[in-house]
Formats: C-alpha cells, structure tokens, sequence
C-alpha cells in the first residue's frame, strides 16, 4: 500500500485529494483578479485546481466542500516552452527591418504573445464545457452548442477555416479547430517556417476571451451553478515565473485590459513576478486593479489548519471504502486529530519526557534550575501575575530556569526587586528555541527530539511539500507494512506517536532534504551544498556557543545580510562571467534551501537596482534536526562579509564547516572571559 503522506507535488498525481481552504474560498468571491505569490510547495497549485470547475465537478469530495458555484473556473499552468516558443515567434514573425525599432518589437511580441495565449484559454474553456455538457453537468441542446460555436467563429475565430459539412459542428469542433491551429503555428514557429507568417493571424490583445466569455456565459447553467446572479469566469494562470521579464508585463497588461465577468488568478514564486508593470504608457497594476495574497506570510495557525486538512483529506480517500464505515470519526476533514497523532506537548515537556528515560549527568542540573525558577517565581510574582508562568504546568519549568540563570545571581536573590512580570514573560518567550537547544547540550544528546504538533508545524516552514515529507517519514516508523488495517488504527488512533519514532522519521527527513540537494542536476549543485552546509554549522553555532551577558533578552541569531554589490564587485575577478555568484544565491531560494527574508524579489532584482545591493536570507527549517539549530527559525540578523560569501562558493580553500568556524570567530572575537563562550556542541557530534 502506497505512503499517503507521498508524492509530495500534486502534479505527480493522478487524482491529487485537493481541499477547499478558506483561502480558495475568498480568491472565488473576490471583485478584482486575484495574484498568489508563495515559495515552491507553499500550495499555490492546489488554491488554484481546487477553483477550477472541471476538478471540482470530478471530484465528489471538493464538490461538496464547494457547494454551489458562483463562478466558472479554468486552470493553466505555464510551462518551459511557453517563452522560448514565443521569442521564437518573434523572429519569426518580424520583418528584417522593424527588428531594428523595439518599440515595434515589443508591439508585435505583445500581440504574439496575447494571441497565443488567449487561444490556449479559450481551447481549454471549450474543452472544459464540452466535458461537462457529456457528463450531464450542463443542460444545453445541440441546437444551442451548434448556435453558439457559430457565433464564437463569427465573432471572435472568423480566422480559423471550417473545412467539410457543418451540420454537427459544434462546441467540441470548435475547439479541435483552435487546437490544430495552435499545433501547426507552434510547429511554424519552432522551425522558423515562412508558413508562420501565412498562418498567424493577430488580434486586439484581449479581446478574444471576452468575446468567447460573452457568448458561453449563457451555457453555464445546471444544479451544480448558482442562478442568484451572473457567474464569474476565473481563469487561473499557474507557474507564471516561468514567464521573461517582458511577458510578464504583457500578462499584466492583459489583465488589466479585461473588462466583465472574467477575473484573473495568476500564481508566481513570490519575488520572481512583477505584480505592477505593464506596457501601457503612464499605467501600471495598483492595488485598486488586483489583490494580491501572499502565502508567505500565513500565520502559524493557518499554516497548522492547512496541514490539518491536507493530512486528513489524505489518509480518508487512502482508506479502502470498505473500511471508511470503522472510522470513528467519517468527516474527511476532520477523521485524522494532527494534533493529537503529533502530541501537543510544550519545550518543558519534551525536555521532562528525555530527562525520565535518560540518565545524563545534566538531569539534575535542570532538574536544579527548574526547581530554583518555581522558588524564584513563588517569591518574586504576585499572584495575580503568576498565571502568565507555567508554575502548574504537567512539567518543570527548564525554560525559564535556564532563562533565570542567564539574569545573573544578583538579580535573582533580591526578593524585594519589582520584577517586571510581562518583560520577564516576553523573554523567556523569546528565549524557547534557545533554552531546547540549550537543555540538549546539557543532556549530551547525540540526536535532538524535535517531536511534537508545534515543533513539527514549524519545521515545515509554511511549506506543504516540506510536512508531507516529515509526516511520510512518520508514517513509515509508525505503520509497518502496507497493511489497510494498519492504516486505520493510524487515523482512529488518538495516542501520540511514539517521541522515538518521531524523532527518527523527523531527523531522517531534515536529512533526506540535504541529500536531495546534493543529488540536484542542476549547474551551481556543489556550490549550493557548500553554502547550506556552511550556513547550517553558522547557525547551529551562533545560537548554542556564543553567550553574551545579556544572551536572556537576545532571540536566536542566522539572519544573514550579504552586501550584493560588494560581493559581485569581488567576484567579478574569480569569475569572468560575474553571474555564478548570484545564480547560485537564487537556485538555492527556487528550490526551498533558502529562505529570503529581505524584501520580496530582492534576490531577483538585477545589479542595477541599487535598493536591492543588500539581501538577507536563511536557511530553510527543515534543516534544524540535521544541524541542529532552533525550530523557530533565527530572528537576529548578522552580517556576514563579501568576501567570505565569495571564498565559500568559488573557492576550494575551506571546508564549509572550517570556513562556519573561520567566520564564528570574526563575528565574536574568542572573549577574554572563557565564562562568556559555551563549549561546542560540535565536540560532541562533529558534522
């Protein structure tokens, strides 16, 4: 029996379990059309098939969390012969002295581009509507489908040649029409055939999808549609960062130019699509012509929603229907408790769980702090302010007694201090990645427990492909052999798993990641192991080995800031082309090992925008477990030199991890006070 938590992309599936977020629910209901940026895997393609109507309609599951449609949708991905085949078209299709004025270049790239692309829209709405009419979904006569397709070729293809008897012409016809056009323009173009010229036929950019939208609005009509008001026509373009700099503002240009009922979903890898420009002189897209949202920057809670529903949707329609009558719980949404599978357990609680199995010589030293931090509170917090503390929680505060230690002894024996209860609280808030990291070393651990809903939610990084990779390894250490039987004990089961077995599934996966990168067939492969390697042992180092006095009010570190033109400006004499450097940095964020956190479109942004010289960026969280490093994610941003960026990636003089400890002690200087540097977690595993 397959892994339900497997494959991680819905292209790679053939009936993908789509579910229909709040979030797909507000892009359906929205009056302007719609931009959805995120980083690969961050569901961008899901949103976008879960409003297409034809996957709705297939799909008995996502058609009842949909109810009745107010809207028609279409779904386009883009793919990589798009704008090679349209640059292609260029030269094709432009006479030999006009390819000297570019504005009379760009005009005629526009148009190819529009034509081409509304043509491949308007053949899949044909085919969409036909499918549907076969299926019984639309009620519309013969009479009906031969009328209109005779007023769409009237109206808007009067270009394409209607050859043989018309009698049974019809919708379907029309569309194998479009496409045979389509085919022998694509061929044209790609052979540089003098016959493109003879075939292409260019229009008003934009004007054909009104037409055809205008003329099979009337047809969408049958249980499955609301009949309150007209329906909208969504048409969602997927992968438009597959897009070049200039087909991009054509796109926007389209989208602006469309009037009506029909309303635009373009999804993009956030930072790589110009949401603004288009080629209309004094007039770009504002917020008043699009919305925009932003899957990066969904909030932990809706992120944990997310993987919720995915990961229940998933286990349900893996059951055997034979089986769905023993679940105990028959909402697809809801038949699978996440929450209670992971355990909803705190930092306290993981670090008491290792403290009871164990038998580190650190046990009674946190034991010791915690102890001290319940006296300390007994004595210092009033007891209206003692509910802001774990004080009766079902572990010992090791947080906040490593947190207190930081403080220093003269602060904690001085009862009659006013202690500031919300700034305390705020600090040892800040400080539970640190004090896990920190109770680890303690406890001498050669692997760490990130286990648990929380821990597990946050190394997924808002990225749906990086939960089903943890959560498939989990299923593997829980679920032996493909057994259907073992699958439903899985989902009914409200016990934990097993902290050991997640630990393992959770290190096997953060490991499998790095693995994958280094099996990438990709130019900058070696480059991009040594960058994560080196910022991985960075991280892991500044956040357990460097202690400064105030270490208690200071978040974890592994921002990184790289000044760009510096550090071109000293590749440029390594590398003639003055490029790797950069490509290397923008791989690395495209395929999920880096996170930028400067500005969105900061990494893409060329070197002559001077806003964008400097960058900041981290590793991504999956890649805690291996390195070790806080499961939140690091919050304070370090400066890392030009040259040394350039050192790690074009040259060969270091390791990545002697280059990590090279640079550790630039940004701290070894102290002349040994109390203040931690021994190195890397005495213990070297790496």
């Amino acid at each position: 029996m397959q892994n339900p938590f497997g494959p991680n992309r819905i292209e790679y599936e053939s009936r993908p379990v789509l579910w229909f977020s709040k979030k797909s629910s507000d892009i359906s209901k929205a009056k302007k059309p719609v931009f959805v940026s995120g980083t690969r895997g961050s569901g961008k393609t899901s949103i976008l098939r879960s409003l297409s109507t034809i996957h709705i309609l297939e799909d008995a599951n996502l058609a009842k969390q949909v109810g009745t449609l107010e809207w028609y949708g279409v779904f386009f991905q883009l793919n990589e012969t798009f704008s090679p085949l349209i640059d292609n078209a260029v030269l094709t299709l432009i006479p030999e002295p006009m390819k000297l004025d570019p504005e009379a270049v760009r005009n005629r790239q526009f148009v190819i581009f529009s034509h081409y692309l509304e043509l491949k829209i308007i053949e899949r709405l044909l085919e969409t509507v036909s499918a549907l009419r076969r299926e019984g979904q639309l009620g519309y006569s013969a009479t009906v489908d031969r009328d209109v397709a005779f007023e769409i070729h009237r109206e808007a293809l009067h270009f394409l040649e209607i050859v043989g008897r018309q009698d049974f012409f019809g919708l379907e016809e029309l569309r194998a029409l479009v496409s045979r056009y389509i085919d022998r323009c694509f061929n044209a173009f790609f052979t540089g055939s003098q016959k493109a010229r003879e075939l292409f036929f260019g229009t008003d950019p934009g004007t054909l999808i009104n037409k055809v939208v205008k003329a099979i609005a009337p047809l969408i009509s049958g249980p499955s549609f609301s009949r309150d008001h007209p329906l909208q026509f969504k048409i969602m373009i997927d992968d438009c960062e597959a897009l070049t700099p200039i087909q991009q503002q054509f796109l926007n240009t389209i989208v602006r130019k469309t009037r009506g009922e029909v309303k635009w979903v373009l999804a993009f890898i956030g930072g790589i699509y110009d949401t603004i420009r288009t080629v209309i002189p004094g007039q770009s897209l504002s917020s008043a012509d699009r919305d925009v949202e932003n899957l990066d920057s969904a909030s932990d809670a809706e992120f944990a929603a997310l993987c919720q529903n995915v990961a229940s949707l998933r286990l349900f329609y893996a059951l055997p229907d034979s089986l769905k009558g023993e679940l105990r719980r028959s909402d697809p949404l809801s038949a699978f408790s996440l929450k209670s599978r992971l355990g909803k357990v705190s930092v306290n609680q993981i670090i008491e769980r290792v403290i009871e199995t164990g038998s580190s010589d650190g046990r009674q030293r946190l034991i010791r702090l915690a102890d001290e931090a319940r006296e300390f509170f007994e004595f210092n917090i009033s007891k209206a302010e003692k509910g802001q503390f774990p004080l009766n929680a079902k572990a010992r505060p090791y947080v906040e007694g490593l947190a207190l230690a930081q403080l220093g002894p003269e602060t904690r024996r001085r009862p009659d201090r006013d202690i500031d209860a919300s700034a305390l609280r705020r600090i040892i808030a800040r400080k539970q990645g640190w004090g896990f990291l920190e109770a680890c070393r303690i406890l001498r651990l050669h692997e760490y427990p990130y286990v648990g809903h929380q821990m597990i939610i946050q190394l997924s990084d808002l990225c749906i492909r990086d939960f089903l990779d943890i959560m498939g390894e989990i299923y593997v250490q829980e679920v032996s052999g493909g057994s259907p039987k073992r699958l439903l004990q899985f989902i009914n089961t409200d016990h934990a798993v097993p902290f050991e077995k997640q630990r393992v599934a959770v290190t096997t996966a953060s490991e499998k990641k790095l693995q994958g990168l280094q099996s990438l067939s990709q130019p900058f492969e070696e480059e991009s192991v040594r960058m994560v390697r080196a910022l991985g042992r960075l991280t892991s180092r500044l956040q357990t080995d460097v202690i400064e006095k105030q270490m208690a009010a200071t978040t974890e570190r592994g921002l990184f800031r790289i000044n760009r033109a510096e550090m071109r400006a000293i590749a440029n004499s390594l590398d003639p082309l003055g490029t790797k450097i950069d490509e290397v940095l923008k791989r690395a964020e495209k395929d999920g090992f880096i996170r930028e956190v400067s500005e969105a479109g900061t990494l893409e942004s060329s070197e002559n925008n001077a806003e964008a010289n400097e960058i900041t960026v981290r590793l991504h969280r999956r890649f805690a477990p291996h390195f070790q490093f806080s499961y939140r994610g690091p919050y304070v941003v370090n400066v890392l030199p030009a040259g040394r960026v350039v050192e790690l990636l074009l040259s060969r003089n270091q390791t990545p991890e002697d280059w990590a400890d090279s640079v550790l002690k630039e940004l701290f200087p070894p102290a002349d006070d040994l109390g203040l540097t931690q021994g190195s977690l890397f005495e213990i595993r070297d790496r």
